[in-house]
This record gives C-alpha cells, sequence and structure tokens, in this order.
C-alpha cells in the first residue's frame, strides 16, 4: 500500500515467480508481471469470499488433481463441483495441506508411500524424486504440471544413516463443523507453486495463474493498471506437458537414434575390417615363410 501511495504502482498486487527445486532464487514484481516468466494465457480466478480469515483473499477453487505414473493419467480429485476443496495459494511454507481423504488417495495413485500418522506424512522411497512422473494441478482450466522431484523432500535419516523422504503434503481433518471444501486449513505450498507463476491482486481480489516458463532470460515487464491483469495476456509459448519414459529404456530422438545406429555400423565395420585384415596378413606370413622354407630346401648346403 505504501508503493500504492508513492504513486510507484498502479495498483496493490504483486507477482511471484520462484526458480525450480534445485535453487534458492526468484522474482517478486510490485504492480506488474514479467511476462517471460510463465506460459500461455495468465488466468484470473476470483478470490472466495471467506470472512474472519486473515488470510481469506488467497482462497481459491481447485477444480482437478491428477496424478501421471508411467504415461498413464489417473484423476485423484474429479472435475464434479461435490468434490472441488478450497485452499490458500502460499509461498511462504514449502509443504501444501490437504483434505486427509485427498491426500491419502493422491499418496496411493502415486504409489509406493507408507503412512506415518504420528508425523502426518507420507513416506516415500528417495529415490522416487529422480522419476519422470508428476502430479497435475488443475485451477480453473490452468494445468499446472509438478514434477516428483518437487513433491519428494528429505525429512531425516534412518539409523543407519541412510535419507528418510515423505511426500510434501500433509493429510488433515476437517474442524468439528466444517465441510471440507469450507476448511481454513487447506493450502498449496511452494513445492507445487515453483511450478506455477502468480499474480496475487488485492486490490481487486483476483489471483491469476499461469504455468511457470523456464527459459525466460529476458525481462518482458508488463505495468499492471487500477483494473489488475488484463484478459487473455500471453507470456511465452506453450511447452507440452512432460513426457514419461521408462526410467530403464534409454529415450532416443529420431536423431540421436539414427546416429547410434550409423555409429554402430560403423564400428561393426571397422572390426570386421580388422578381423578380415588380421586373416589375410596371418595367411600372407604363411605363405612367405613356406615359400622361402621351399627356397632354402631346394638349394644343396655347400660342404
Amino acid at each position: 500500500m505504501n508503493l500504492m501511495n508513492k504513486g510507484l504502482i498502479n495498483v496493490t498486487a504483486y507477482s511471484l515467480w520462484v526458480d525450480d527445486h534445485d535453487a534458492l532464487t526468484g522474482t517478486i514484481l510490485f504492480g506488474g508481471i514479467d511476462k517471460s516468466k510463465f506460459e500461455g494465457e495468465l488466468v484470473n480466478i476470483d478470490i472466495v469470499p471467506i470472512v474472519r480469515h486473515i488470510r481469506s483473499m488467497y482462497y481459491i477453487d481447485i477444480a482437478t488433481i491428477a496424478v501421471h505414473v508411467d504415461g498413464k493419467r489417473s484423476e485423484v480429485l474429479s472435475r464434479n463441483p461435490i468434490f472441488r476443496f478450497r485452499a490458500v495459494l502460499d509461498p511462504t511454507t514449502s509443504w501444501s495441506f490437504l483434505p486427509i481423504a485427498l491426500g491419502s488417495r493422491l499418496a496411493r495413485k502415486i504409489g509406493g508411500t507408507v503412512y506415518k500418522k504420528a508425523l502426518g506424512m507420507f513416506i516415500i522411497d528417495c529415490e522416487r524424486g529422480q522419476s519422470h512422473d508428476f502430479v497435475e494441478f488443475e485451477f480453473a482450466g490452468v494445468k499446472i504440471p509438478v514434477l516428483l522431484k518437487q513433491l519428494v523432500s528429505k525429512v531425516g535419516e534412518s539409523e543407519d544413516g541412510k535419507p528418510v523422504c515423505a511426500l510434501a503434503f500433509t493429510a488433515m481433518q476437517p474442524r468439528p463443523g466444517e465441510q471440507v471444501i469450507h476448511s481454513f486449513e487447506y493450502s498449496i505450498g511452494d513445492s507445487v507453486l515453483r511450478s506455477a507463476y502468480v499474480v496475487y491482486d488485492m486490490q481487486n481480489k483476483v489471483v491469476s495463474i499461469a504455468k511457470r516458463a523456464s527459459n525466460g532470460k529476458v525481462a518482458r515487464i508488463y505495468a499492471l493498471n487500477s483494473s489488475g491483469v488484463p484478459a487473455g495476456l500471453i507470456g511465452q509459448p506453450e511447452t507440452p506437458l512432460p513426457t514419461i519414459h521408462n526410467m530403464s529404456t534409454p529415450n532416443y530422438g529420431s536423431t540421436t537414434l539414427a546416429v547410434y545406429r550409423r555409429a554402430v555400423v560403423i564400428v561393426v565395420v571397422l572390426i570386421l575390417g580388422f578381423y578380415l585384415w588380421s586373416i589375410y596378413n596371418r595367411r600372407r606370413r604363411r605363405a612367405k615363410s613356406t615359400l622361402t622354407t621351399d627356397r632354402q630346401a631346394s638349394f644343396p648346403k655347400s660342404h
């Protein structure tokens, strides 16, 4: 609000872009957006009007959650309004807080998890964070793919010194008397929001969201006016959703595969050529040795 009063920005809003899981950097831009930091359309979502809570301005409906494992997509949260829930987009915490039924189903779809009730965590093999599997979150038609490496977090070590990992969300029961959709405890944390570009417009009570762009090196700053994010604002060209490949099988592109095959053929030809040359050379030496012996035998020894 201070920046507004000083005339430095036109609207009480800020945009947030956080670098990937392995980096510690990010960008927060007050009163504007950077079109190089997101892909496709930046979609506006009205904030759910929930009172008596200090963070109510950020609550939105979560439309769909789906898990992509080994190339197969399975929905965890359907588009049916009955199954939707509301959550705050909270970049101040790494973990998400989900309804217990939804969190349990999500962990079950991801697979290989063990729920530790005392900790409220879903323990998972740390190596799953190296896979190409991902979870797809949908907000008002915007699909945000989140790789498992973003969701697998180290939480400690076992007695033998091996790392212990858990999925970066906690499953929670709604408070007594509250329905799942109306609970104030649910949130989507930084582990998910790292894959999104989010604009928080406090003045117009709107959250705008798009898929995060990872290749935006040159800033394209767009100053917002008092109306906030205009409809149909486009950032970088969209890239397809991550392609899942079997980790045990090398994934060669068509060009790479052609080069690989050509290299194999060349190596085989060289080996075969060397083999034939060695046979020829051996026979030649043998023939030469035989010729020398015959010549020596044809001349009588002098006494």
